[in-house]
């Protein structure tokens, strides 16, 4: 819709729309077809304000703008994420547009703690539905239609442009009439996608071919034009475009007396659509309870991380156009930086005031300790300088990265896992429902974190600490991934009782974070908390870590 710069003019947009609009938060999503203004509590409508910083009239889009608000905003984003609203139903691309658009928005200090959530949770129901979606799925009564527009027969001449699952089967269902039918191929070595029966062609040759044919399919998956409105055509042909985006130009229909139909224009039921937009809206709705479940609890408790968030959150912003002036090579990364020290010093200030909700610190104390599996190193502690003798004091500290209270990364056992550096700080705070040991029905909806009490922290420092401890089965752990569980923390030494760690595979393959070697959780047990779970800053395959909860 807009040709957009470079991400820092972006930013600049951005912040200059957050503050026409007075708004608490704002997210600018910018995809192929459209650009979008997602506000929060704003004080004017963001819709003139949006056309004006990108220097068009509002009058030119009056007629393709569109406003959502409340639940219906939130469906429509999850629904955009699902790739329901694309012009290639069910594409991906849109779910790294939404991470872009929340990354711009945070970088840029017009985040908040509701707008994160949001965009998180849209990019957590958008990658479920895509793991459902068959994108290649044909629809099983187009042919049927098609052949009431064709009227197929022997020796009849079709040209297919594309090579698409669609027109793999409209090539074999026109040959098995008896039409003389080519292909296109854009890889012309791939001649393994051809239908018995079918000849191939090169995709850029086609224009050659046109002359020929009173029947041209087109079933491409590209966004450009297969057929312009200048394409040679044969005189009084007929062109069936099946594609979404559209595959031809309109001024082609007419021209010369060609005939065009679309997809749209074709009588049949569109089952496996149906199917995939049903299944979709079972996640939206199930995530859309999420987030209100979410949003009540935050309104409700306005927890101290979420108040520190703002903070950083505003600081940002309120320095954007100081940080512009500075020229500094990387502002992105000096705004990330400055968000989170900024953070990082909110909480600090709200805890040593008192302002915190109740506390528990569920961390085993730093003590010297022996090492929990053979190997591994212990944790030594030793006086490097006195007091008495130095006039100082230092301590000498040895530990394993997987020592004590500790989170596992992916990189632990994947060999391209990410480490600990790569996740965000905003992936170790979260909401966490307290299980009473394997009971994964009780979790509510609305948590991102789940902490499995067992009450077998009452063995740590026994031998029958590493034996026979509970663990959860594999379906229970599937079960709680699909509902956006991505940190699931343990008060045993692993979620896995087989060498070959089957559950810990599972979740670093999600993305997820694991938490080992928890204390104190049979006081928390059906509780939902906001969980703040703190590793050493450690770019690597785990680290020792404070996990406190507040309640």
């Amino acid at each position: 819709m807009f040709a957009l710069a470079d991400r820092g003019r972006l930013s600049d947009l951005l912040v200059e729309l957050k503050t026409r609009v007075r708004c608490h938060g704002a997210v600018l999503l910018s995809t192929c077809d459209r650009v979008e203004l997602w506000q929060e509590d704003g004080n004017a409508d963001g819709y003139e304000p949006l056309c004006r910083v990108f220097g068009t009239s509002p009058l030119r889009w009056k007629n393709v703008a569109y406003r959502r608000e409340g639940d219906a905003a939130v469906t429509w984003l999850f629904e955009l994420a699902c790739g329901l609203h694309s012009p290639l139903f069910g594409e991906d691309a849109i779910i790294s547009q939404l991470e872009d658009a929340a990354i711009l928005s945070r970088n840029s200090g017009c985040a908040t703690p509701v707008t994160q959530q949001l965009f998180r949770l849209a990019v957590t129901v958008g990658k479920k539905a895509h793991s459902l979606l068959d994108l290649d799925q044909c629809e099983p009564h187009l042919c049927t239609a098609l052949a009431d527009v064709i009227h197929p027969h022997e020796g009849l001449p079709v040209l297919v442009i594309g090579s698409s699952a669609t027109g793999r089967m409209v090539a074999s269902f026109l040959t098995e009439k008896g039409c003389r039918v080519r292909m296109t191929l854009r890889d012309e070595r791939k001649t393994e996608l051809v239908p018995p029966g079918v000849e191939p062609v090169s995709y850029d040759g086609r224009f050659s071919l046109l002359h020929s044919y009173s029947v041209v399919i087109c079933a491409t998956k590209g966004l450009e034009y297969a057929l312009s409105q200048t394409a040679p055509m044969r005189e009084n042909a007929l062109v069936i475009d099946l594609a979404n985006p559209h595959d031809v130009e309109d001024g082609l229909a007419g021209r010369n007396g060609v005939r065009l139909v679309r997809d749209a224009d074709l009588s049949y039921r569109r089952e496996n659509r149906e199917k995939n937009i049903a299944q979709s809206n079972v996640m939206i709705q199930r995530t859309l309870g999420e987030f209100k479940a979410w949003l009540k609890r935050e309104r409700e408790t306005h927890s101290i991380s979420s108040l520190a968030e703002a903070a950083a959150e505003d600081l940002v912003f309120r320095m954007h156009p100081v940080v512009g002036k500075l020229g500094i090579a990387d502002e992105t990364e000096f705004s990330h930086q400055l968000a989170d020290t900024a953070y990082k010093s909110v909480i600090h200030q709200l805890f040593s005031h008192g302002l915190s909700e109740d506390v528990v610190d569920l961390s085993h104390p730093l003590v010297p300790t022996p090492a929990l599996y053979p190997g591994d190193p212990a944790v030594d502690i030793q006086d490097s300088f006195l007091l008495e003798r130095d006039g100082y004091r230092v301590k000498r500290i040895t530990l394993g990265s997987h020592s004590l209270t500790h989170v596992d990364a992916p990189a632990h056992l994947l060999p391209q896992g990410k480490t600990l550096g790569r996740f965000p700080l905003s992936r170790f705070i979260g909401t966490a429902y307290v299980m009473d040991g394997m009971d994964v029905r009780s979790v509510p909806d609305g948590v991102d974190m789940v902490v499995v009490s067992t009450g077998w922290e009452g063995k740590w420092g026994t031998k029958a600490y590493l034996e026979g401890y509970p663990v959860l089965s594999d379906a229970d752990v599937e079960r709680l991934l699909a509902r956006g569980i991505h940190l699931f923390a343990f008060d045993t030494p692993s979620p896995d009782v087989d060498a070959s760690y089957p559950i810990h595979r599972r979740i670093f393959s999600a993305d997820g974070l694991i938490v080992e070697n928890l204390t104190g959780t049979r006081a928390l047990v059906g509780q939902t908390v906001r969980l703040l779970v703190l590793p050493l800053p450690i770019d690597g395959d785990g680290a020792p870590a404070r996990v406190i909860a507040l309640r």
